[in-house]
């Protein structure tokens, strides 16, 4: 049978409304979801891959032309590769669905389901802010179902994560960076700035609200990100507005002021548990370099020291090529650490102890590539100064998190893609689809 022309047409433009469709629908319900349903983060990934691949003839040139596709997919099929010829090879009774589970965590990593995001965050012109909105809507969702908020006294005493695991520190650092620089980011005009006070008056009351419950979960790895990172962002918003509105310093004087009120707040009243907290890690520290890891007392500081050790250790028995995805609760076990850690806390540790210093270093050169794209399309005035600052400040803040934790559940592999893919999608462009073209009018 032989199709006109027109028919041609009419059928690309089905499928072109189709992944459009398929690929709102899954950015969205990622970016909701990711935090608190599994379900609904693994269906919205699915549907983005969906999308793309619907479409993948009209955005292959875009991909081909990207040394971050490149190296994300070089990444990925490394360590698809490991899985296959190297953990059931080196460790045979390892479970394979322990070890695929370790592949996707990895995978997460390398960069391949980042430029699937990226892709859906171009369909429409709003959907970036569509998804930085949809990832607060999820976290503060996360908050509230998690928390046992009618009984708190209790719940702080026993374990203050409010449902968001160990990685309530990461994910409400980046979140009260985000507000943060909303409150006090440039607006443009000033008809701008006057409808969005309200806003952003809700946004620094949501900040400071956040604040205190990120003392109280006890974090300490976020902690010190956070003493890192919040004052670079201020010191990047005073550095914009300086740039936007030279000669007034009000702006300037007002964000100081709310920071160190924010923060004077805080001491006040986690003074106790701060303190306690930082005096306990600090006697650890005393004591292992003094006597050395065997005289540490039990507590979280002294687990992670014995690991990253561990970690090294492995690391120098199969350095180029690691012992396998999945490796690192057999390896623990091994080595007669506690029986209940599955990882070694530590990013880098893991990913060199698991796929050895080659895919550590594929690693680096993917995160390279995207940091390297984006600042290259900010210096162009392809992005915001404000999208600039919150992305860097987010690839800040897990790369100093991840010196002391490794992400491995279904909320830290949806951080790792979202962020990845907000960072991906302010440097490619992709071609427009049908739908995408009516709906930007």
């Amino acid at each position: 049978m032989i199709t006109t022309g027109a028919q041609d047409g009419a059928a690309n433009g089905a499928l072109s409304r189709t992944a459009y469709a398929l690929g709102c629908l899954g950015l969205y319900l990622f970016c909701f979801t990711g935090l608190f349903w599994q379900e609904g983060f693994h269906a919205g990934l699915i549907l983005m891959l969906l999308g793309l691949l619907l479409s993948i003839g009209r955005q292959w040139l875009t991909l081909y032309r990207s040394p971050a596709f490149w190296t994300a997919l070089v990444c990925t099929l490394y360590v698809i590769g490991s899985a296959f010829t190297r953990t059931h090879r080196l460790i045979p009774e390892l479970d394979t669905v322990d070890v695929w589970r370790s592949a996707f965590d990895l995978s997460a990593i390398a960069g391949l389901y980042c430029i699937i995001m990226a892709w859906a965050l171009q369909l429409h012109a709003r959907n970036l802010q569509r998804a930085l909105v949809l990832y607060l809507l999820g976290y503060l969702t996360a908050l509230c179902l998690g928390a046992d908020w009618g009984n708190l006294a209790a719940y702080l005493a026993d374990r203050p994560l409010f449902g968001l695991g160990s990685g309530f520190g990461i994910y409400t650092l980046s979140t009260m960076t985000g507000l943060l620089i909303f409150a006090y980011g440039t607006a443009g005009t000033a008809e701008a700035g006057r409808q969005q006070r309200p806003a952003r008056i809700a946004a620094l009351a949501l900040f400071t609200f956040l604040l205190v419950l990120f003392v109280l979960g006890q974090m300490r790895g976020a902690w010190l990100a956070a003493l890192i990172i919040l004052p670079l962002v201020a010191a990047g918003l005073v550095r914009m507005h300086w740039r936007a509105h030279p000669g007034t310093p009000a702006r300037s004087g007002a964000l100081t002021l709310g920071l160190a009120l924010a923060l004077l707040l805080v001491v006040v009243l986690g003074y106790d548990t701060i303190v306690q907290r930082i005096l306990a890690e600090w006697d650890v520290l005393q004591t292992w370099l003094e006597e050395g890891a065997s005289e540490l007392r039990i507590s979280s500081a002294s687990y992670r020291i014995w690991l990253w050790q561990d970690a090294l250790e492995k690391i120098r028995e199969r350095p180029l090529l690691g012992w396998g995805p999945g490796s690192s609760p057999y390896l623990i076990a091994r080595s007669d650490l506690l029986q209940h850690l599955s990882h070694y806390h530590n990013l880098y540790l893991q990913i060199a102890a698991e796929i050895g210093l080659v895919g550590l270093a594929l690693f680096a050169a993917w995160l390279w590539l995207v940091c390297r794209g984006l600042y290259r399309a900010s210096a162009e005035g392809r992005v915001q100064p404000a999208m600039t600052l919150l992305l860097s400040a987010l690839v800040m803040t897990f790369a100093l998190v991840s010196l002391v934790q490794y992400r491995h559940s279904e909320p830290g592999q949806f951080y790792m893609i979202y962020v990845g893919g907000l960072a991906v999608a302010c440097q490619l462009r992709f071609r427009r689809l049908d739908g995408a073209a009516r709906s930007n009018g």
